[in-house]
């Protein structure tokens, strides 16, 4: 019993230490580009927001390889848990995402004007196409899972959501270190 208390201990350990460690990289990225020059409030939002991409992005490939490795019981349950983690994702992942839009950008037909404008519909485009298929998961495919076959199909669109997660990455890194927000 004392043995696990001690384990336990030392998985929140490491939790709390990987925490730290992705808020620091994170945060590292608003020390340079068109968010250097703003504020702790504004690093702080862009810091959250790429932590909720993170975490979104970066769950599709164990999402992806546990259709391939679980039981049908175990991936439906893991992918209702991920379904309500989702939620809070997103949510911090748009709320954070308005609001820096809402500091980057002069004005709303910037949007349509301006090359950095233009890439932000890109990215929004992918990004909405990626929330689609989100729900399509959560309201469609999981709730499915009764047979191989249906873990086959979340499996391929995972996959899509996986090469569209690619796009907005490439499109989001073009207008942050290429094109930067109008002035």
């Amino acid at each position: 019993d004392l043995r696990m208390s001690r384990g336990l201990g030392d998985v929140y350990k490491r939790q709390v230490i990987t925490l730290f460690a992705l808020i620091i990289l994170t945060y590292s990225f608003t020390l340079t580009g068109h968010s250097a020059e703003k504020g702790l409030l504004i690093k702080s939002i862009l810091t959250l927001h790429l932590i909720a991409i993170a975490s979104w992005i970066g769950s599709l490939w164990p999402l992806y390889k546990s259709c391939q490795l679980l039981s049908l019981n175990t991936i439906k349950h893991l992918m209702e848990r991920f379904g309500q983690l989702a939620i809070i994702i997103i949510a911090v992942l748009l709320i954070s995402g308005i609001t820096l839009l809402w500091q980057y950008l002069n004005s709303f037909s910037v949007l349509f004007t301006s090359n950095y404008g233009q890439l932000i519909m890109l990215k929004l485009l992918l990004v909405s196409a990626m929330l689609l298929l989100g729900a399509w998961h959560k309201l469609r495919l999981v709730p499915q899972i009764t047979q191989q076959h249906h873990v086959v199909t979340l499996k391929r669109s995972i996959s899509v959501e996986m090469v569209i997660a690619v796009c907005v990455l490439l499109t989001t890194s073009v207008f942050t270190t290429l094109v930067g927000p109008p002035v």
